[in-house]
């Protein structure tokens, strides 16, 4: 978690790339920030409106914060949201198989 904290401080400047953005919400994430990944996300769906992949990939994201914070059906319903639409989507179906196991 401190190497996550640490890496979020470097990427603190003002190089603006598609990468970088991506790095920083999964670093949000490992870091256990999952506040500032979720306002993370609203960022990087308007800056990256225009790609199909952004909607799967802050969706996916939005359900691993939610799911760490508590917000388990919420994060869930989302999960499956994702599944329904991309069968294939492998990470999706990995994490949709261990949130419902008992």
């Amino acid at each position: 978690m401190e190497a996550s904290t640490w890496a979020l401080a470097i990427l603190d400047r003002p190089n603006q790339t598609r990468s970088r953005d991506w790095l920083i919400l999964e670093l949000y994430l490992r870091a256990w920030k999952f506040i500032e990944a979720l306002d993370y996300i609203q960022y990087l769906e308007q800056e990256y409106a225009s790609d199909a992949e952004t909607a799967f990939a802050t969706r996916y994201a939005r359900a691993r914060a939610h799911w760490h914070l508590g917000n388990r059906e919420l994060a869930i319903e989302t999960i499956k949201s994702i599944a329904e639409i991309r069968p294939n989507y492998r990470q999706a179906q990995i994490l949709l198989q261990e949130w419902e196991a008992p």
